[in-house]
């Protein structure tokens, strides 16, 4: 081979080689590019600006999707200034829910459309929170974490456009000159002086108050109302939990929620009771282990009332992981009286996933009337992240492209070498 041919050869196998090169990177890019170009986002929008100490004010989450069969909310809220009272999913575009946990300042919900239904596209509802504003900071930041997304199949939504709420002081109101009246034009109001809100009421921002109750007093009862925790560890009466919180290893009479939350255990344990009736409110269960008390459990000397609006919240308790098939009894009814009712959205045999994890729940499990979670798929470890190679993987012409330039570059070298000899 000519000198000069062997120049052109080593001249075409060095540009195709920076074209291989050049071309996967591209490749690479654009697996990247399809995930940050996601057209899906979540955002929320409050229903006013602007509250008051002491107000109650609704923040609706929405997701603007191409199509999507379930939805990942996760939501950081100053627990200094607001507390998150509840949640609905009333004209939701994903009804049903997987699971959902509320720890002051951090709230999680997944939630799913029923099987069959077809996939939610364009700028819809996920859930509508309902938070009140317990003291004055000028600002509050509702903040929508990045694990947020719509689902189908996988996370495809970049999660944006928090909330930002002022938060004004709660004012004094004018009385009158005996001193026994407010002056605020409104005949609904008590007539006492006290702090107002925004419609000129009196107001008072219910307490955050914790106590332990150890000693026994079977006949003592104890109501708990929003912002009251109840810790027993010794013997209690009747509960009646009323927006606030139950936990404990000791035994009480008899536990009835409209709202707030059942917590058995102290991280995690076993929580003895007589009757349950629920109406409403969260009943949290923390999984850190198989045997007993290494997971919440309710143990119930009586009947068991779930009704249909008390949600389920399942936690992995210091990064627990099933085995397969594993089963938690989370209600251990005595006797041979049936459960009555079903946590919310979870009919007999329905599912919860967490952190991957799939439960399915039966109302019928261990001797037949107990509620039991058994751990139905366990995938051998957390899924990673996907960063284009997926992409790569299935952009067929891109692939053939790059192979054949790869195979060009052989072949100039290959002609170039033979030259040479």
């Amino acid at each position: 081979m000519k000198k000069e041919d062997t120049m052109v050869s080593q001249r075409l196998t060095y540009l195709c080689t920076v074209l291989f090169f050049a071309v996967s990177m591209v490749i690479v890019s654009f697996g990247q590019v399809v995930i940050a170009a996601d057209p899906n986002t979540m955002y929320i929008s409050p229903s006013t600006a602007t509250v008051t100490e002491g107000d109650s004010f609704q923040v609706a989450v929405r997701v603007d999707t191409t199509s999507s069969n379930s939805a990942q909310v996760d939501i950081l809220y100053p627990a200094s200034n607001l507390i998150l009272t509840g949640y609905s999913l009333s004209g939701a575009e994903y009804p049903n829910e997987a699971s959902s946990t509320n720890t002051p300042g951090v709230f999680s919900l997944t939630t799913f459309k029923p099987g069959g239904s077809p996939n939610a596209s364009g700028d819809v509802l996920v859930t509508t929170l309902t938070f009140e504003a317990t003291s004055a900071t000028g600002s509050a930041v509702i903040d929508l974490q990045d694990t947020s997304c719509a689902v189908d199949g996988a996370c495809e939504t970049v999660a944006r456009e928090d909330a930002t709420i002022t938060i004004d002081a709660l004012v004094q109101p004018p009385v009158d000159g005996d001193g026994d009246g407010v002056l605020d034009g409104n005949d609904n109001c008590p007539a006492e002086v006290g702090p107002v809100n925004n419609d000129g009421c009196p107001v008072t921002a219910p307490p955050a108050n914790e106590v332990v109750y150890s000693d026994i007093l079977p006949a003592a009862n104890v109501t708990l109302p929003q912002g009251d925790t109840g810790v027993v560890t010794g013997e209690r009466g009747a509960i009646v939990i009323n927006c606030g919180t139950l936990k404990g290893t000791g035994k009480v009479a008899s536990v009835a929620m409209s709202c707030g939350k059942v917590a058995p255990g102290l991280s995690p344990g076993i929580l003895s009771t007589g009757d349950v009736a629920y109406t409403g409110g969260s009943q949290e269960v923390e999984l850190g282990g198989t045997a007993s008390g290494s997971f919440d459990q309710l143990n119930v000397t009586g009947t068991v009332d779930l009704g249909t609006a008390t949600a389920l919240s399942v936690i992995h308790w210091n990064n627990f992981r099933p085995a397969l098939n594993s089963q938690f009894v989370i209600i251990n009814n005595d006797g041979s009286d049936a459960v009555t009712g079903t946590f919310q959205n979870l009919a007999q045999g329905a599912t919860v996933v967490v952190d991957g994890i799939t439960y399915t729940i039966s109302y019928t499990g261990g001797d037949g009337n107990d509620v039991v979670l058994t751990a139905t798929d366990v995938p051998a470890a957390p899924a990673t992240p996907n960063t284009g190679i997926a992409q790569i993987k299935n952009f067929a012409p891109l692939a053939f492209v790059t192979t054949l330039i790869a195979l060009g570059a052989v072949v100039l070298s290959r002609r170039a070498l033979i030259g040479k000899n």
